[in-house]
């Protein structure tokens, strides 16, 4: 192949490319069905929208109450050797108390918690006033006596000592109480920020009982009574209103703790103030068992105070936190 045969054929491949060059940039040009950057204006090129992220509901949540007792129950008994009258023993005070918990949404209807209760103490008992009272005691005491056969002898003599005591006396008594609940509740969803719920609670309570006391006593008079000794010829004897000494004085207090089974059943309603941000107000019915007893030295003996079962009406409100 002659020189000048090369150079015609790489002309001609040449061209061929040049040529091919407006067919392929025809293909994506608006004769295509394809817009020209012209056509978006100033507006630029369109970029497609991100995807949405989901969104999930929340599975805990923490909850912290304020609770008020529209009424409180519980019978205190005064009781032992030195009792003292109790006013309202079936009504205790009103209190306040609070309410810390962490929960978990079972389902989006069912939920269940876990809590801490407190409560202020209440006065059960304040009293004062004045009483009278006996102390009795037996011993023996020995007695010369002319025995049968034997002429005078010594004997020991059965005797019962009386006591008459006044007494002055005051009692302030407080019962506190703390109590952590199981709950489960049922939420009734429905398309408002309002949901209406019900629910029931077991536990277990603890009570604390302490017990301010002073006392002061004033033996007015001694009785002794001799036993009769038929084997001595030695009737029964009486020797009646004997001066006696001793004035007793004493304060301070007492305190004891008990445990017992707690149960208690809720209705109320829940508020979305804000997503994750619930008020939660409701009614609270409140049971608790487990018998409390403190007892405390008298003059006349032990004085006991007891408190069994109790009932508490509730009204609570707080703020639910979602946690996602």
């Amino acid at each position: 192949m002659t020189c000048e045969t090369k150079s015609l054929l790489l002309g001609l491949g040449f061209v061929m490319a040049v040529a091919s060059l407006p067919a392929s940039a025809a293909d994506f040009g608006p004769s295509r069905g394809y817009p020209s950057v012209k056509d978006y204006g100033s507006a630029g090129i369109p970029v497609p929208a991100p995807a949405p992220i989901p969104v999930t509901a929340a599975d805990w949540y923490i909850r912290a109450d304020l609770n008020y007792a529209l009424r409180s129950s519980g019978n205190t008994i005064s009781g032992g050797d030195f009792q003292f009258p109790v006013s309202n023993a079936d009504n205790m005070p009103s209190y306040l108390g609070a309410t810390l918990g962490v929960g978990r949404y079972i389902t989006p209807s069912i939920r269940g918690e876990v809590t801490l209760d407190y409560r202020t103490q209440q006065r059960y008992a304040s009293t004062r006033g004045a009483a009278t009272g006996t102390v009795t005691s037996t011993s023996t005491r020995s007695h010369d006596v002319i025995a049968p056969g034997l002429g005078l002898v010594t004997v020991a003599q059965p005797v019962t000592t009386v006591n008459h005591y006044a007494i002055n006396y005051q009692e302030d008594g407080h019962v506190g109480n703390y109590a952590a609940m199981a709950n489960f509740y049922y939420d009734f969803k429905n398309s408002s920020s309002f949901t209406p719920y019900v629910g029931a609670g077991i536990g277990v309570a603890m009570h604390m009982l302490r017990r301010n006391y002073s006392e002061t006593s004033t033996c007015t008079s001694r009785d002794f009574y001799y036993a009769a000794m038929p084997q001595y010829n030695e009737a029964a004897s009486t020797l009646m209103d004997q001066t006696c000494a001793g004035n007793f004085n004493g304060s301070g207090y007492v305190s004891s703790t008990g445990f017992g089974f707690a149960g208690a059943l809720m209705a109320g309603f829940s508020y979305e103030m804000s997503p994750g941000i619930l008020l939660d107000t409701g009614y609270r019915f409140m049971y608790q068992n487990g018998k409390i007893t403190s007892t405390r030295d008298s003059v006349l003996g032990l004085s006991m105070v007891e408190i069994p079962d109790r009932i508490d009406h509730e009204i609570r409100t707080g703020l639910r936190f979602d946690i996602d």
